[in-house]
């Protein structure tokens, strides 16, 4: 069973909204959303976050920017334990 979240929407046509899991405002990377309900069981957000694959054949530096960390925590994502780690906004 997938990890059950809080999930909070406001969304207003042409003009954008709110999409917060677990208190977390991720609306800056959704690209879209589909909300599934049936009577009697809890509903599926389904959501299409702006994160690109890239595959690199050397070694790197990664930066997430601030709105995809706080998606990727909301949805039970650990950062990795880089102390010289920076966020971008």
């Amino acid at each position: 069973m997938p990890d059950r979240h809080t999930a909070r929407l406001s969304l207003t046509p042409g003009r954008g909204g709110t999409v917060e899991i677990d208190g977390h405002d991720i609306a800056p990377v959704t690209r879209a959303l589909h909300l599934a309900a049936a009577v009697g069981e809890i509903p599926t957000l389904y959501l299409d976050l702006a994160i690109d694959l890239v595959e690199v054949d050397g070694e790197v530096t990664v930066t997430i920017p601030e709105g995809t960390r706080r998606a990727l925590v909301a949805l039970g994502w650990t950062p990795p334990a880089d102390t010289d780690a920076k966020e971008t906004r």
